[in-house]
């Protein structure tokens, strides 16, 4: 009885102590969303990379190898009046003549540049992944709550279609019609709420946090300052200053820096030190040292020979860093027009037409002049409007949201130290 009582009590504490702990629900607006940007899993490499770099490379030396120290302890057994301990002891430090020391130095800054510029980079591609998560999620969200109406006044409306069939005043068609509506929108709301899972997730995710499936979205798409007119000439004639273009280029410049890092490891060195030399019994002897290593065959070419090619390989891909920029700048600034015109073709004449359409069938309805298939397909159709509308703006907050970022990285220099 005993032992069954204290396996009770272990089974209760075990139970308590490994329950998962409830999800809290958490809503975000966009800005505070972008805000978490810091977390990114990229941002947060690449700025670590970084930290790392410039406290290692602060003990890089002027000197091109390490100071040499040598010391050889001796005997002299005779003749007896001599006889006795002696040393030898010398050091000595090597100097390029093509200042390798500097060439290192150099070379980390070209390297630290190139991470500071990565850094830049990775700041605005995750401020644009998580800018687009955060609307595709309120898109979900809204579309969502549009259903959820449908299906309540579909439920309504076939209640209703029930009704007046048992008055006989209603046909099969027209409930089945009514049914088949109203499944329709419970699939499609299933389907939203899937999404809207894996969207959260996909949020989570971008914004470098743990998964929380009771995240929601709070507020509209922020709205961002735009000129009414772009001077596209202008803004392409300033890619370079792109966090991306500026990654691709000071990824060539490092690999160029490494090229004379590794001719300057090959370069004549120039030797100094000093000799110190005690012979028994009493007798010392000191010596300067002053020489010169010169190379009789290039020991570095294969390295060097590497990172040509790395060079080569960087200019092409610093040349498409270009023109996809370009391209980036081009795409947003059309998007922006183009989804401008759309939303507005949707608000002002096909969401007011098909909303006429539906009244018109319900008035038809009600005078006995038309049907419950009609009046149900107005009605899908102004469903359908509806949900276009919710995706323009979301499509047009979008372009906003990334042409005004890619402009604002455009005015933007980080730091390359």
């Amino acid at each position: 009885m005993l032992l069954s009582y204290i396996r009770g009590i272990y089974l209760v504490v075990c139970g308590l102590l490994f329950v998962p702990s409830r999800v809290q629900a958490e809503a975000l607006r966009f800005e505070e969303a972008v805000g978490l940007v810091q977390h990114a899993s990229a941002v947060k490499s690449s700025s670590m990379a970084l930290e790392t770099r410039r406290d290692s490379d602060d003990g890089i030396g002027g000197t091109a190898g390490p100071m040499q120290f040598s010391f050889m302890p001796g005997f002299r057994p005779h003749p007896a009046e001599s006889k006795g301990f002696e040393f030898q002891a010398n050091f000595s430090e090597s100097f390029s003549l093509e200042d390798l020391g500097g060439a290192r130095r150099e070379s980390a800054k070209k390297e630290r540049q190139a991470i500071a510029a990565e850094v830049q980079a990775n700041l605005l591609s995750s401020r644009l992944e998580i800018a687009r998560a955060w609307l595709a999620l309120w898109r979900i969200e809204k579309l969502r709550g549009m259903a959820a109406d449908a299906t309540k006044l579909t439920e309504t409306f076939l209640s209703a279609i029930e009704r007046a069939q048992k008055l006989g005043e209603a046909t099969v068609l027209d409930v089945e019609s009514a049914r088949s509506h109203l499944a329709e929108l419970k699939m499609k709301s299933l389907d939203l709420e899937g999404m809207q899972f894996y969207q959260v997730l996909k949020l989570c995710e971008t914004m470098g946090r743990k998964p929380n499936t009771k995240l929601t979205t709070k507020g509209d798409p922020p709205r961002v300052a735009l000129p009414k007119h772009f001077d596209t000439p202008s803004l392409i004639a300033r890619v370079d200053a792109l966090p991306s273009v500026q990654y691709a280029r000071l990824l060539r410049d490092s690999a160029k820096a490494r090229v004379s890092e590794a001719d300057a490891s090959v370069a004549p060195m120039f030797q100094i030190g000093a000799q110190v030399q005690r012979e028994s019994p009493t007798s010392w002897l000191g010596f300067g040292l002053v020489g010169i290593s010169v190379p009789v065959s290039n020991a570095a070419k294969r390295q060097v020979s590497q990172h040509l090619e790395e060079v080569e390989r960087l200019n092409v891909a610093k040349d498409k860093a270009r023109r996809d920029g370009q391209a980036q700048l081009l795409a947003a600034i059309h998007e922006v027009e183009h989804e401008t015109r759309l939303l507005r073709l949707v608000t002002k004449e096909a969401l007011p037409s098909v909303t006429n359409l539906v009244d018109a069938q319900e008035k038809a309805l009600a005078a006995n002049e038309g049907s419950v298939f009609q009046l149900v397909t107005a009605r899908r159709q102004w469903i359908a409007t509806r949900e276009l509308s919710t995706l323009s703006q979301e499509a047009l907050s979008w372009a906003k949201i990334k042409l005004w970022l890619l402009m604002k990285a455009l005015h933007n220099r980080g730091s390359s130290k």
